[in-house]
């Protein structure tokens, strides 16, 4: 299963913050330099660095965020050790072929 987002799941998540950000509430945390500011208890403020196509009210995505090995589990080695196994050949197959298709040497 490909936990990874869609298409069209970026654009309906990236429409859904444009109208947040174009909220009245949205507008009033909007810093002059387009980041976020996320208030705190006691008054205070954190600045929230806002991705690039937030910032600069883009139609479409423009970044695409995957997560990492640790956190994507299709891509995390399994624990036990019949599947850590398979996954770690997997991983040295992919690379083989994914060099084997660019041209370069494939040694060992």
């Amino acid at each position: 299963h490909d936990t990874r987002h869609t298409t069209h799941d970026s654009q309906r998540m990236h429409d859904a913050v444009i109208a947040v950000r174009k909220s009245e509430l949205g507008r009033s945390l909007i810093l002059p330099d387009g980041n976020e500011a996320l208030p705190l208890p006691g008054g205070r403020f954190a600045r929230v660095i806002t991705r690039r196509d937030w910032r600069d009210d883009e139609k479409t995505p423009v970044t695409q965020q995957t997560p990492d090995e640790t956190r994507d589990r299709t891509r995390r080695a399994p624990q036990d050790t019949m599947r850590r196994a398979l996954h770690e050949e997997s991983a040295v197959h992919d690379q083989r072929a994914e060099e084997s298709s660019s041209g370069l040497a494939v040694i060992g």
